[in-house]
This record gives structure tokens, C-alpha cells and sequence, in this order.
């Protein structure tokens, strides 16, 4: 009888061994979990996005502003946003894990509690992919996230094969509206999406802001791009531009506009935008 006591017992300890899985973040930390995680708080947008490209966004349980896709993301209950965490909602609905993207004193004091914490906020395509991945780990969903993660893979290497060997466009991405402008540089994700359709980013060297520096309006006329990128729905971010025709893509009334939502986030979906991107400039060379 004390056999097989020792025996269940010894069972038992390597069930929860099995249980506890460990994954290295987006910063190289490793972090573990006794087990997969069941109630999830998702601090960043993106992040929301992705544990529901792998099928468990069933399991988060709170989320910041701006989680608004897929559908039901918006369902879930507001936590504050990406600056400002509301600790007290956080608590209250008990999450065995977080996830964070922007460092913080929120984020400090709950990791201070015993509260595990995951970072995943990628600005490569790589990462993307990593998120998909450690999503996916985190939350017993493996297969699915290793679904997405080929499907993302092959399409971004299909945009890339197809306007390699074609010219390249000079182009300025604008994410605001008025000045000062903000643009990307070549540590964001969304100079990668401008590499992957040929297009030259002529603010590519230009630094500050984490891969988001700020420009004015005289550095464009004088960077002369020939296409300008919007992330709008509509033509209001073309309005700074009016009159300003040395600059060849106004001259030339070369615009692509891509919704926000396709392309200003680190996940699978951006391809949608990618390949707007793509076939739009492709029509100015």
C-alpha cells in the first residue's frame, strides 16, 4: 500500500511537471508557468489580437483600450490603457498572467505581487512570429499558433519574392495627420513591410522615437518621395500636403491610404495591409 501511495504521489509531481511550460520573451527573458494559462490580462493591443489568431481569446479576461479586433476582443473588460494600468481591475479579476509591451510602474508593482508577466510587442517579422509562438506555448495552443505562424511566413516571403527584382519607389510613410509629422524607421515593422514591396524609405536613418521620429514638413520636401504612404481611411492626412508641389509624390497626387487597422499593428492580419502596400505602389513605377 505504501508502494503505491509513493507511486501516486511520484505521478502526481511529474503530471504537474508536464503541466508547467517555459518560454523565452521577446526581451530574452524565460519565463515559466506552473501550467498553461487560463486568465489572461493583455496590456498591449496587438498582443489581444494574437492570442485570438491562435484560439484563446476565450481566455483573457481583461484588456486595454484599443482592443478592438477581432470582433469580440471589444467585449472584453477595459483595464486602462497602454499608459495608464488600472491596477485595482487587474487584481480583481485574478489572472494567473500578463502581458505587457511598455514598461511601467503598473507594470512593476503587480509583477511585485507574484503575478507572472509575458512581454510581446515585436517590431520585426520575426517577432511576430515569436509572439504567435509564445502565445501559443502560454496557452496549450501550439499547433494552432504554429498554423499561423507558416501561413504568415509564406505570405510575406511570396509579397518578397514577387517585388524583389523590381524597382524601388522612394517613400515617405505618414502615421499622423498634422505636424510635426510622425514617420517609421528602419527598426520598425512597418519599414520592413516597405522593404518586403521594394519601396525605399527615405527616412530609413533617421532616429529617435523607438523606430517613430517625428519629421517636419521641410525635411520631406527636401527627402522628394516620390510615393507618401497614409495609414487613414480617408483623405484627411493628404491635407498638410496641399500646395506643396516640389514634392514628386504631390505633384503626382501618389498616395496609397491603408486603414489603420491592416497595417499599424504587429500581427498575422498586417498582410492584408502588405499587400495593399505592394500593388498600390507598384502602380507608380
Amino acid at each position: 500500500m505504501k508502494t503505491k501511495c509513493i507511486a501516486l504521489f511520484a505521478g502526481l509531481i511529474l503530471a504537474g511537471q508536464a503541466l508547467a511550460v517555459t518560454l523565452v520573451d521577446g526581451l530574452g527573458n524565460t519565463v515559466t508557468l506552473e501550467q498553461p494559462a487560463k486568465r489572461i490580462v493583455s496590456l498591449v493591443p496587438s498582443a489581444t489580437e494574437v492570442l485570438f489568431e491562435v484560439g484563446a481569446g476565450d481566455l483573457i479576461v481583461g484588456a486595454v483600450e484599443w482592443s478592438n479586433y477581432p470582433e469580440a476582443a471589444k467585449a472584453i473588460p477595459r483595464v486602462g490603457n497602454s499608459s495608464k494600468i488600472n491596477t485595482e481591475a487587474v487584481l480583481a479579476l485574478n489572472p494567473d498572467l500578463i502581458i505587457w509591451g511598455w514598461r511601467n510602474d503598473q507594470v512593476d508593482q503587480l509583477e511585485g505581487m507574484g503575478i507572472q508577466t509575458l512581454y510581446m510587442k515585436p517590431e520585426t517579422f520575426t517577432g511576430i512570429e515569436l509572439s504567435l509562438r509564445n502565445a501559443g506555448i502560454a496557452t496549450g495552443k501550439e499547433a494552432a499558433a504554429q498554423a499561423r505562424i507558416e501561413e504568415f511566413s509564406s505570405t510575406i516571403a511570396a509579397l518578397r519574392a514577387e517585388y524583389a527584382n523590381k524597382a524601388p519607389v522612394r517613400t515617405f510613410y505618414q502615421i499622423s495627420p498634422t505636424a510635426p509629422i510622425y514617420t517609421v524607421n528602419n527598426i520598425s515593422f512597418l519599414h520592413a513591410i516597405m522593404e518586403v514591396c521594394g519601396a525605399e524609405n527615405v527616412f530609413a536613418d533617421t532616429e529617435g522615437n523607438s523606430g517613430y521620429p517625428p519629421v517636419s514638413l521641410e525635411a520631406v520636401v527636401e527627402a522628394a518621395p516620390d510615393a507618401i504612404v497614409m495609414a487613414a481611411r480617408d483623405d484627411s492626412f493628404a491635407e498638410v500636403w496641399q500646395g506643396l508641389t516640389s514634392i514628386p509624390a504631390v505633384a503626382s497626387q501618389q498616395f496609397v491610404k491603408i486603414a489603420p487597422d491592416d497595417i499599424s499593428r504587429p500581427v498575422p492580419g498586417l498582410v492584408k495591409g502588405a499587400t495593399q502596400m505592394c500593388e498600390q505602389l507598384d502602380e507608380f513605377r
